[in-house]
């Protein structure tokens, strides 16, 4: 891949800043990918369904209003996701979650640094790097795969992206005086976990129900019949450690809808983000 670099001040330092045209980032160093497009698989990853959810200790029947025939369906406003990560939405500060190039979920997060235009979109960021602490976060991460919530680190390579359809939503994160960023799931949030039997098998939705000290109470989301990415709470709710690394895939950004907009007896109804639904 080719490109310009260039080298910029940033405080007492210099640092290398490696320009990213499109999606294709120049410097095939950056951990995150090799020469693949960073959002090559947003709207073309299309994934099996299952027909049953799993639970961390055993399985959840399909109900008889969820199908794995999905219905074009018109009749109800969608909250529209896209509106949330245009350009205008960048504040220098913020951590961003972009998609990767593995199947496209948003599995990579980076540091705003600094918003150098709008029109047209230009941003210089500083990739997320994890703090492995143990063998199996190094083992998890050594097959391949993302760590998604934990303490991370800021790489000083600084890197500018000018696609704006690589980002797909902020993070909220707390950032120690010496730099530290951690990044755990929220009350309220939706994430995909993997599955514990075989990760790669598919996903469970969850969304987040409270946060108890390193444990987390989440309840899963089941389909509503006849829609790709509308979910109610469905099933009874269960514990999560939030140490298990290997357990979380990627947050899912929702709007909650009510159930008086579905006309459905449920507890809670949820519209998800289509590029980030499984």
């Amino acid at each position: 891949l080719k490109g310009s670099t260039e080298v910029v001040e940033v405080g007492a330092c210099e640092e290398e800043v490696v320009e990213v045209r499109g999606c294709e980032i120049v410097d095939k160093s950056l951990h995150h990918t090799e020469s693949q497009n960073l959002c090559e698989f947003q709207n073309t990853q299309v994934q099996e369904k299952n027909d049953t959810l799993h639970m961390h200790d055993g399985v959840i029947p399909n109900a008889s209003w969820v199908d794995s025939e999905e219905l074009d369906v018109d009749d109800f406003e969608s909250h529209n996701f896209d509106a949330d990560r245009t350009e205008e939405k960048f504040v220098a500060g913020e951590i961003w979650a972009l998609y990767d190039d593995k199947d496209g979920m948003p599995r990579n997060y980076a540091y705003i640094d600094k918003v150098c235009s709008i029109t047209p979109f230009d941003v210089c960021i500083s990739w997320l790097e994890p703090k492995v602490r143990t063998e199996e976060e190094a083992n998890w991460l050594k097959l391949g795969n993302s760590i998604t919530c934990g303490e991370y680190g800021l790489q000083k390579q600084l890197t500018h992206i000018t696609y704006v359809e690589c980002f797909s939503h902020a993070m909220k994160s707390k950032i120690a005086k010496t730099g530290e960023i951690s990044i755990t799931p929220e009350q309220g949030e939706v994430w995909a976990l993997h599955r514990p039997e075989i990760p790669s098998s598919g996903y469970d939705i969850v969304q987040i129900l409270s946060k108890e000290f390193c444990t987390l109470n989440v309840v899963p989301l089941v389909k509503v019949h006849g829609f790709r990415t509308r979910f109610m709470q469905q099933h009874q709710p269960f514990k999560i450690l939030m140490d298990n690394v290997s357990r979380f895939s990627h947050k899912i950004p929702a709007c909650f809808l009510g159930q008086e907009v579905l006309g459905l007896d449920a507890t809670c109804c949820l519209e998800l983000d289509p590029a980030s639904t499984p």
